[in-house]
């Protein structure tokens, strides 16, 4: 599509995902930057750039509430999921 008003032309992004995403991180892999998503329903996805496609997809056991990578481990992706333990508590781990 056309934009007049910039003198652009927009195209689409690719799809990561089918739901509406709760967070979004870039984690290097090798020396490539990689987003990587999350989704409402709890899945993680992760985009390559260069590709142009979800390279990996996986859905922890539990409810991924945020996912993470910190400037001083740019190659690690840190995920938090919670779940319900025996006795209702609520369990949460990293």
């Amino acid at each position: 599509m056309y934009s007049h008003i910039d003198n652009i032309t927009l195209t689409a992004s690719v799809s990561v995902s089918k739901s509406e995403l709760r967070d979004v991180a870039l984690l290097n892999i090798g020396e490539e930057p990689h987003i990587v998503t999350c989704d409402i329903v709890g899945e993680v996805q992760v985009f390559s750039s260069t590709k142009q496609e979800v390279i990996e997809k996986f859905t922890p056991e539990g409810e991924t509430t945020v996912i993470r990578v910190f400037e001083q481990h740019k190659s690690i992706l840190f995920v938090a999921v919670s779940k319900q333990a025996p006795g209702g508590s609520i369990v949460s781990s990293l």
